[in-house]
């Protein structure tokens, strides 16, 4: 089979409405979220022969979305990686289009987390199901308690402090502001962040995701298909993903961010967009993370967070946050961080 060598588009994107829906399923907020994607492209929902989802919650997510939305694909993908899942469908979808598995992939996400469970996720114990559990679960570690550990460690090690990482928290909320949907839209300042209750120090309740239900969808397509649609096309550069551990008692022992999975994958990914470039050509860094403890590793690699500075931020970068279902929270799941050229 033919190597398609043309560049693969996101043609269409959507998302459903956020903060707490009780009254829908998760299969319900999908097939609205396909809706509005379908009508941000122009493509017909009869043209999607591929689907990448994954879920939490249905055992099998493509297999049962693509039979409620009545979609019937030659590809599918239910790739689970956490957070990060979505990140690695899209990669996925770039070697299907390219290797003619599909013609048009949808990647798709919803959850109804906070109507179903409250705000309990990540402050339960992990599940002794999973043999390397056995070795943290014991000791009653959280989700929350891993990346408090983390955070630990990075102050430890680059002299980062509570401050500093209550910036991240401030500055992501006052662009949550700027969007109407938003659950919390009221200004925060560090100080508030350092009054709020600690919750695995040392990560205070304001350094925390904010749960949510919500979703998003996005369409991926081949040039081809571009000028019959109604967007200008975002097109795909590069795509990669690394993986280097679940639990924390596998994570590396030196404790270098630069050699850490996002570090690998952004590497990776700008070399495949431009094979004799790196990572400093970047200008805008778009990352799933928990909580803010994960901004600094990326800001390591990027060479805008001075180790040599006590922790402190480099000038000239600025935090920028997605007007998502999840980005449009208090402190979002997802950030978009702007670098000026050097």
């Amino acid at each position: 089979m033919p190597v398609y060598n043309g560049r693969i588009a996101i043609v269409g994107i959507a998302e459903s409405d956020s903060g707490r829906v009780p009254n829908m399923t998760e299969l319900r907020l999908q097939a609205a979220i396909l809706q509005r994607a379908l009508e941000n492209s122009g493509l017909r929902k009869s043209e999607i022969d591929g689907v990448f989802s994954s879920s939490d919650t249905l055992i099998e997510p493509t297999v049962m979305l693509s039979e409620y939305v009545q979609v019937f694909p030659r590809y599918i993908d239910t790739t689970s990686i956490g957070g990060a899942s979505f990140e690695a469908h899209l990669n996925h979808a770039v070697a299907a289009l390219r290797t003619g598995k599909c013609e048009v992939a949808l990647i798709t996400y919803a959850s109804t987390e906070l109507s179903s469970h409250g705000r309990t996720l990540g402050t339960g114990e992990w599940s002794t199901a999973v043999p390397e559990a056995t070795y943290e679960a014991p000791y009653g570690n959280t989700l929350v308690g891993a990346y408090a550990m983390a955070a630990r460690r990075h102050m430890h090690q680059y002299g980062t402090t509570s401050e500093q990482l209550a910036e991240i928290a401030v500055v992501t909320r006052q662009h949550a502001g700027l969007n109407p949907p938003a659950m919390y839209c009221k200004p925060i300042t560090i100080q508030d962040v350092l009054d709020s209750c600690m919750i695995a120090d040392p990560l205070h309740l304001l350094d925390c995701c904010v749960v949510s239900d919500g979703g998003g969808a996005v369409l991926v397509t081949t040039e081809e298909r571009v000028r019959d649609l109604k967007q200008m096309p975002v097109f795909v550069l590069g795509s990669s993903e690394s993986h280097t551990h679940t639990h924390l008692a596998d994570a590396r022992s030196d404790g270098d961010s630069r050699r850490s999975d996002w570090a690998t994958s952004i590497r990776r990914g700008g070399s495949a967009a431009r094979p004799n470039r790196c990572s400093n050509d970047l200008r805008f860094v778009h990352d799933h993370g928990p909580p803010a403890v994960r901004r600094p590793g990326i800001l390591h690699e990027r060479g805008r967070w001075s180790i040599c500075a006590g922790g402190a931020y480099c000038p000239g970068w600025a935090i920028a946050n997605q007007y998502g279902w999840r980005g449009s929270l208090s402190k979002p799941s997802w950030h978009a961080w702007h670098f000026p050229p050097h």
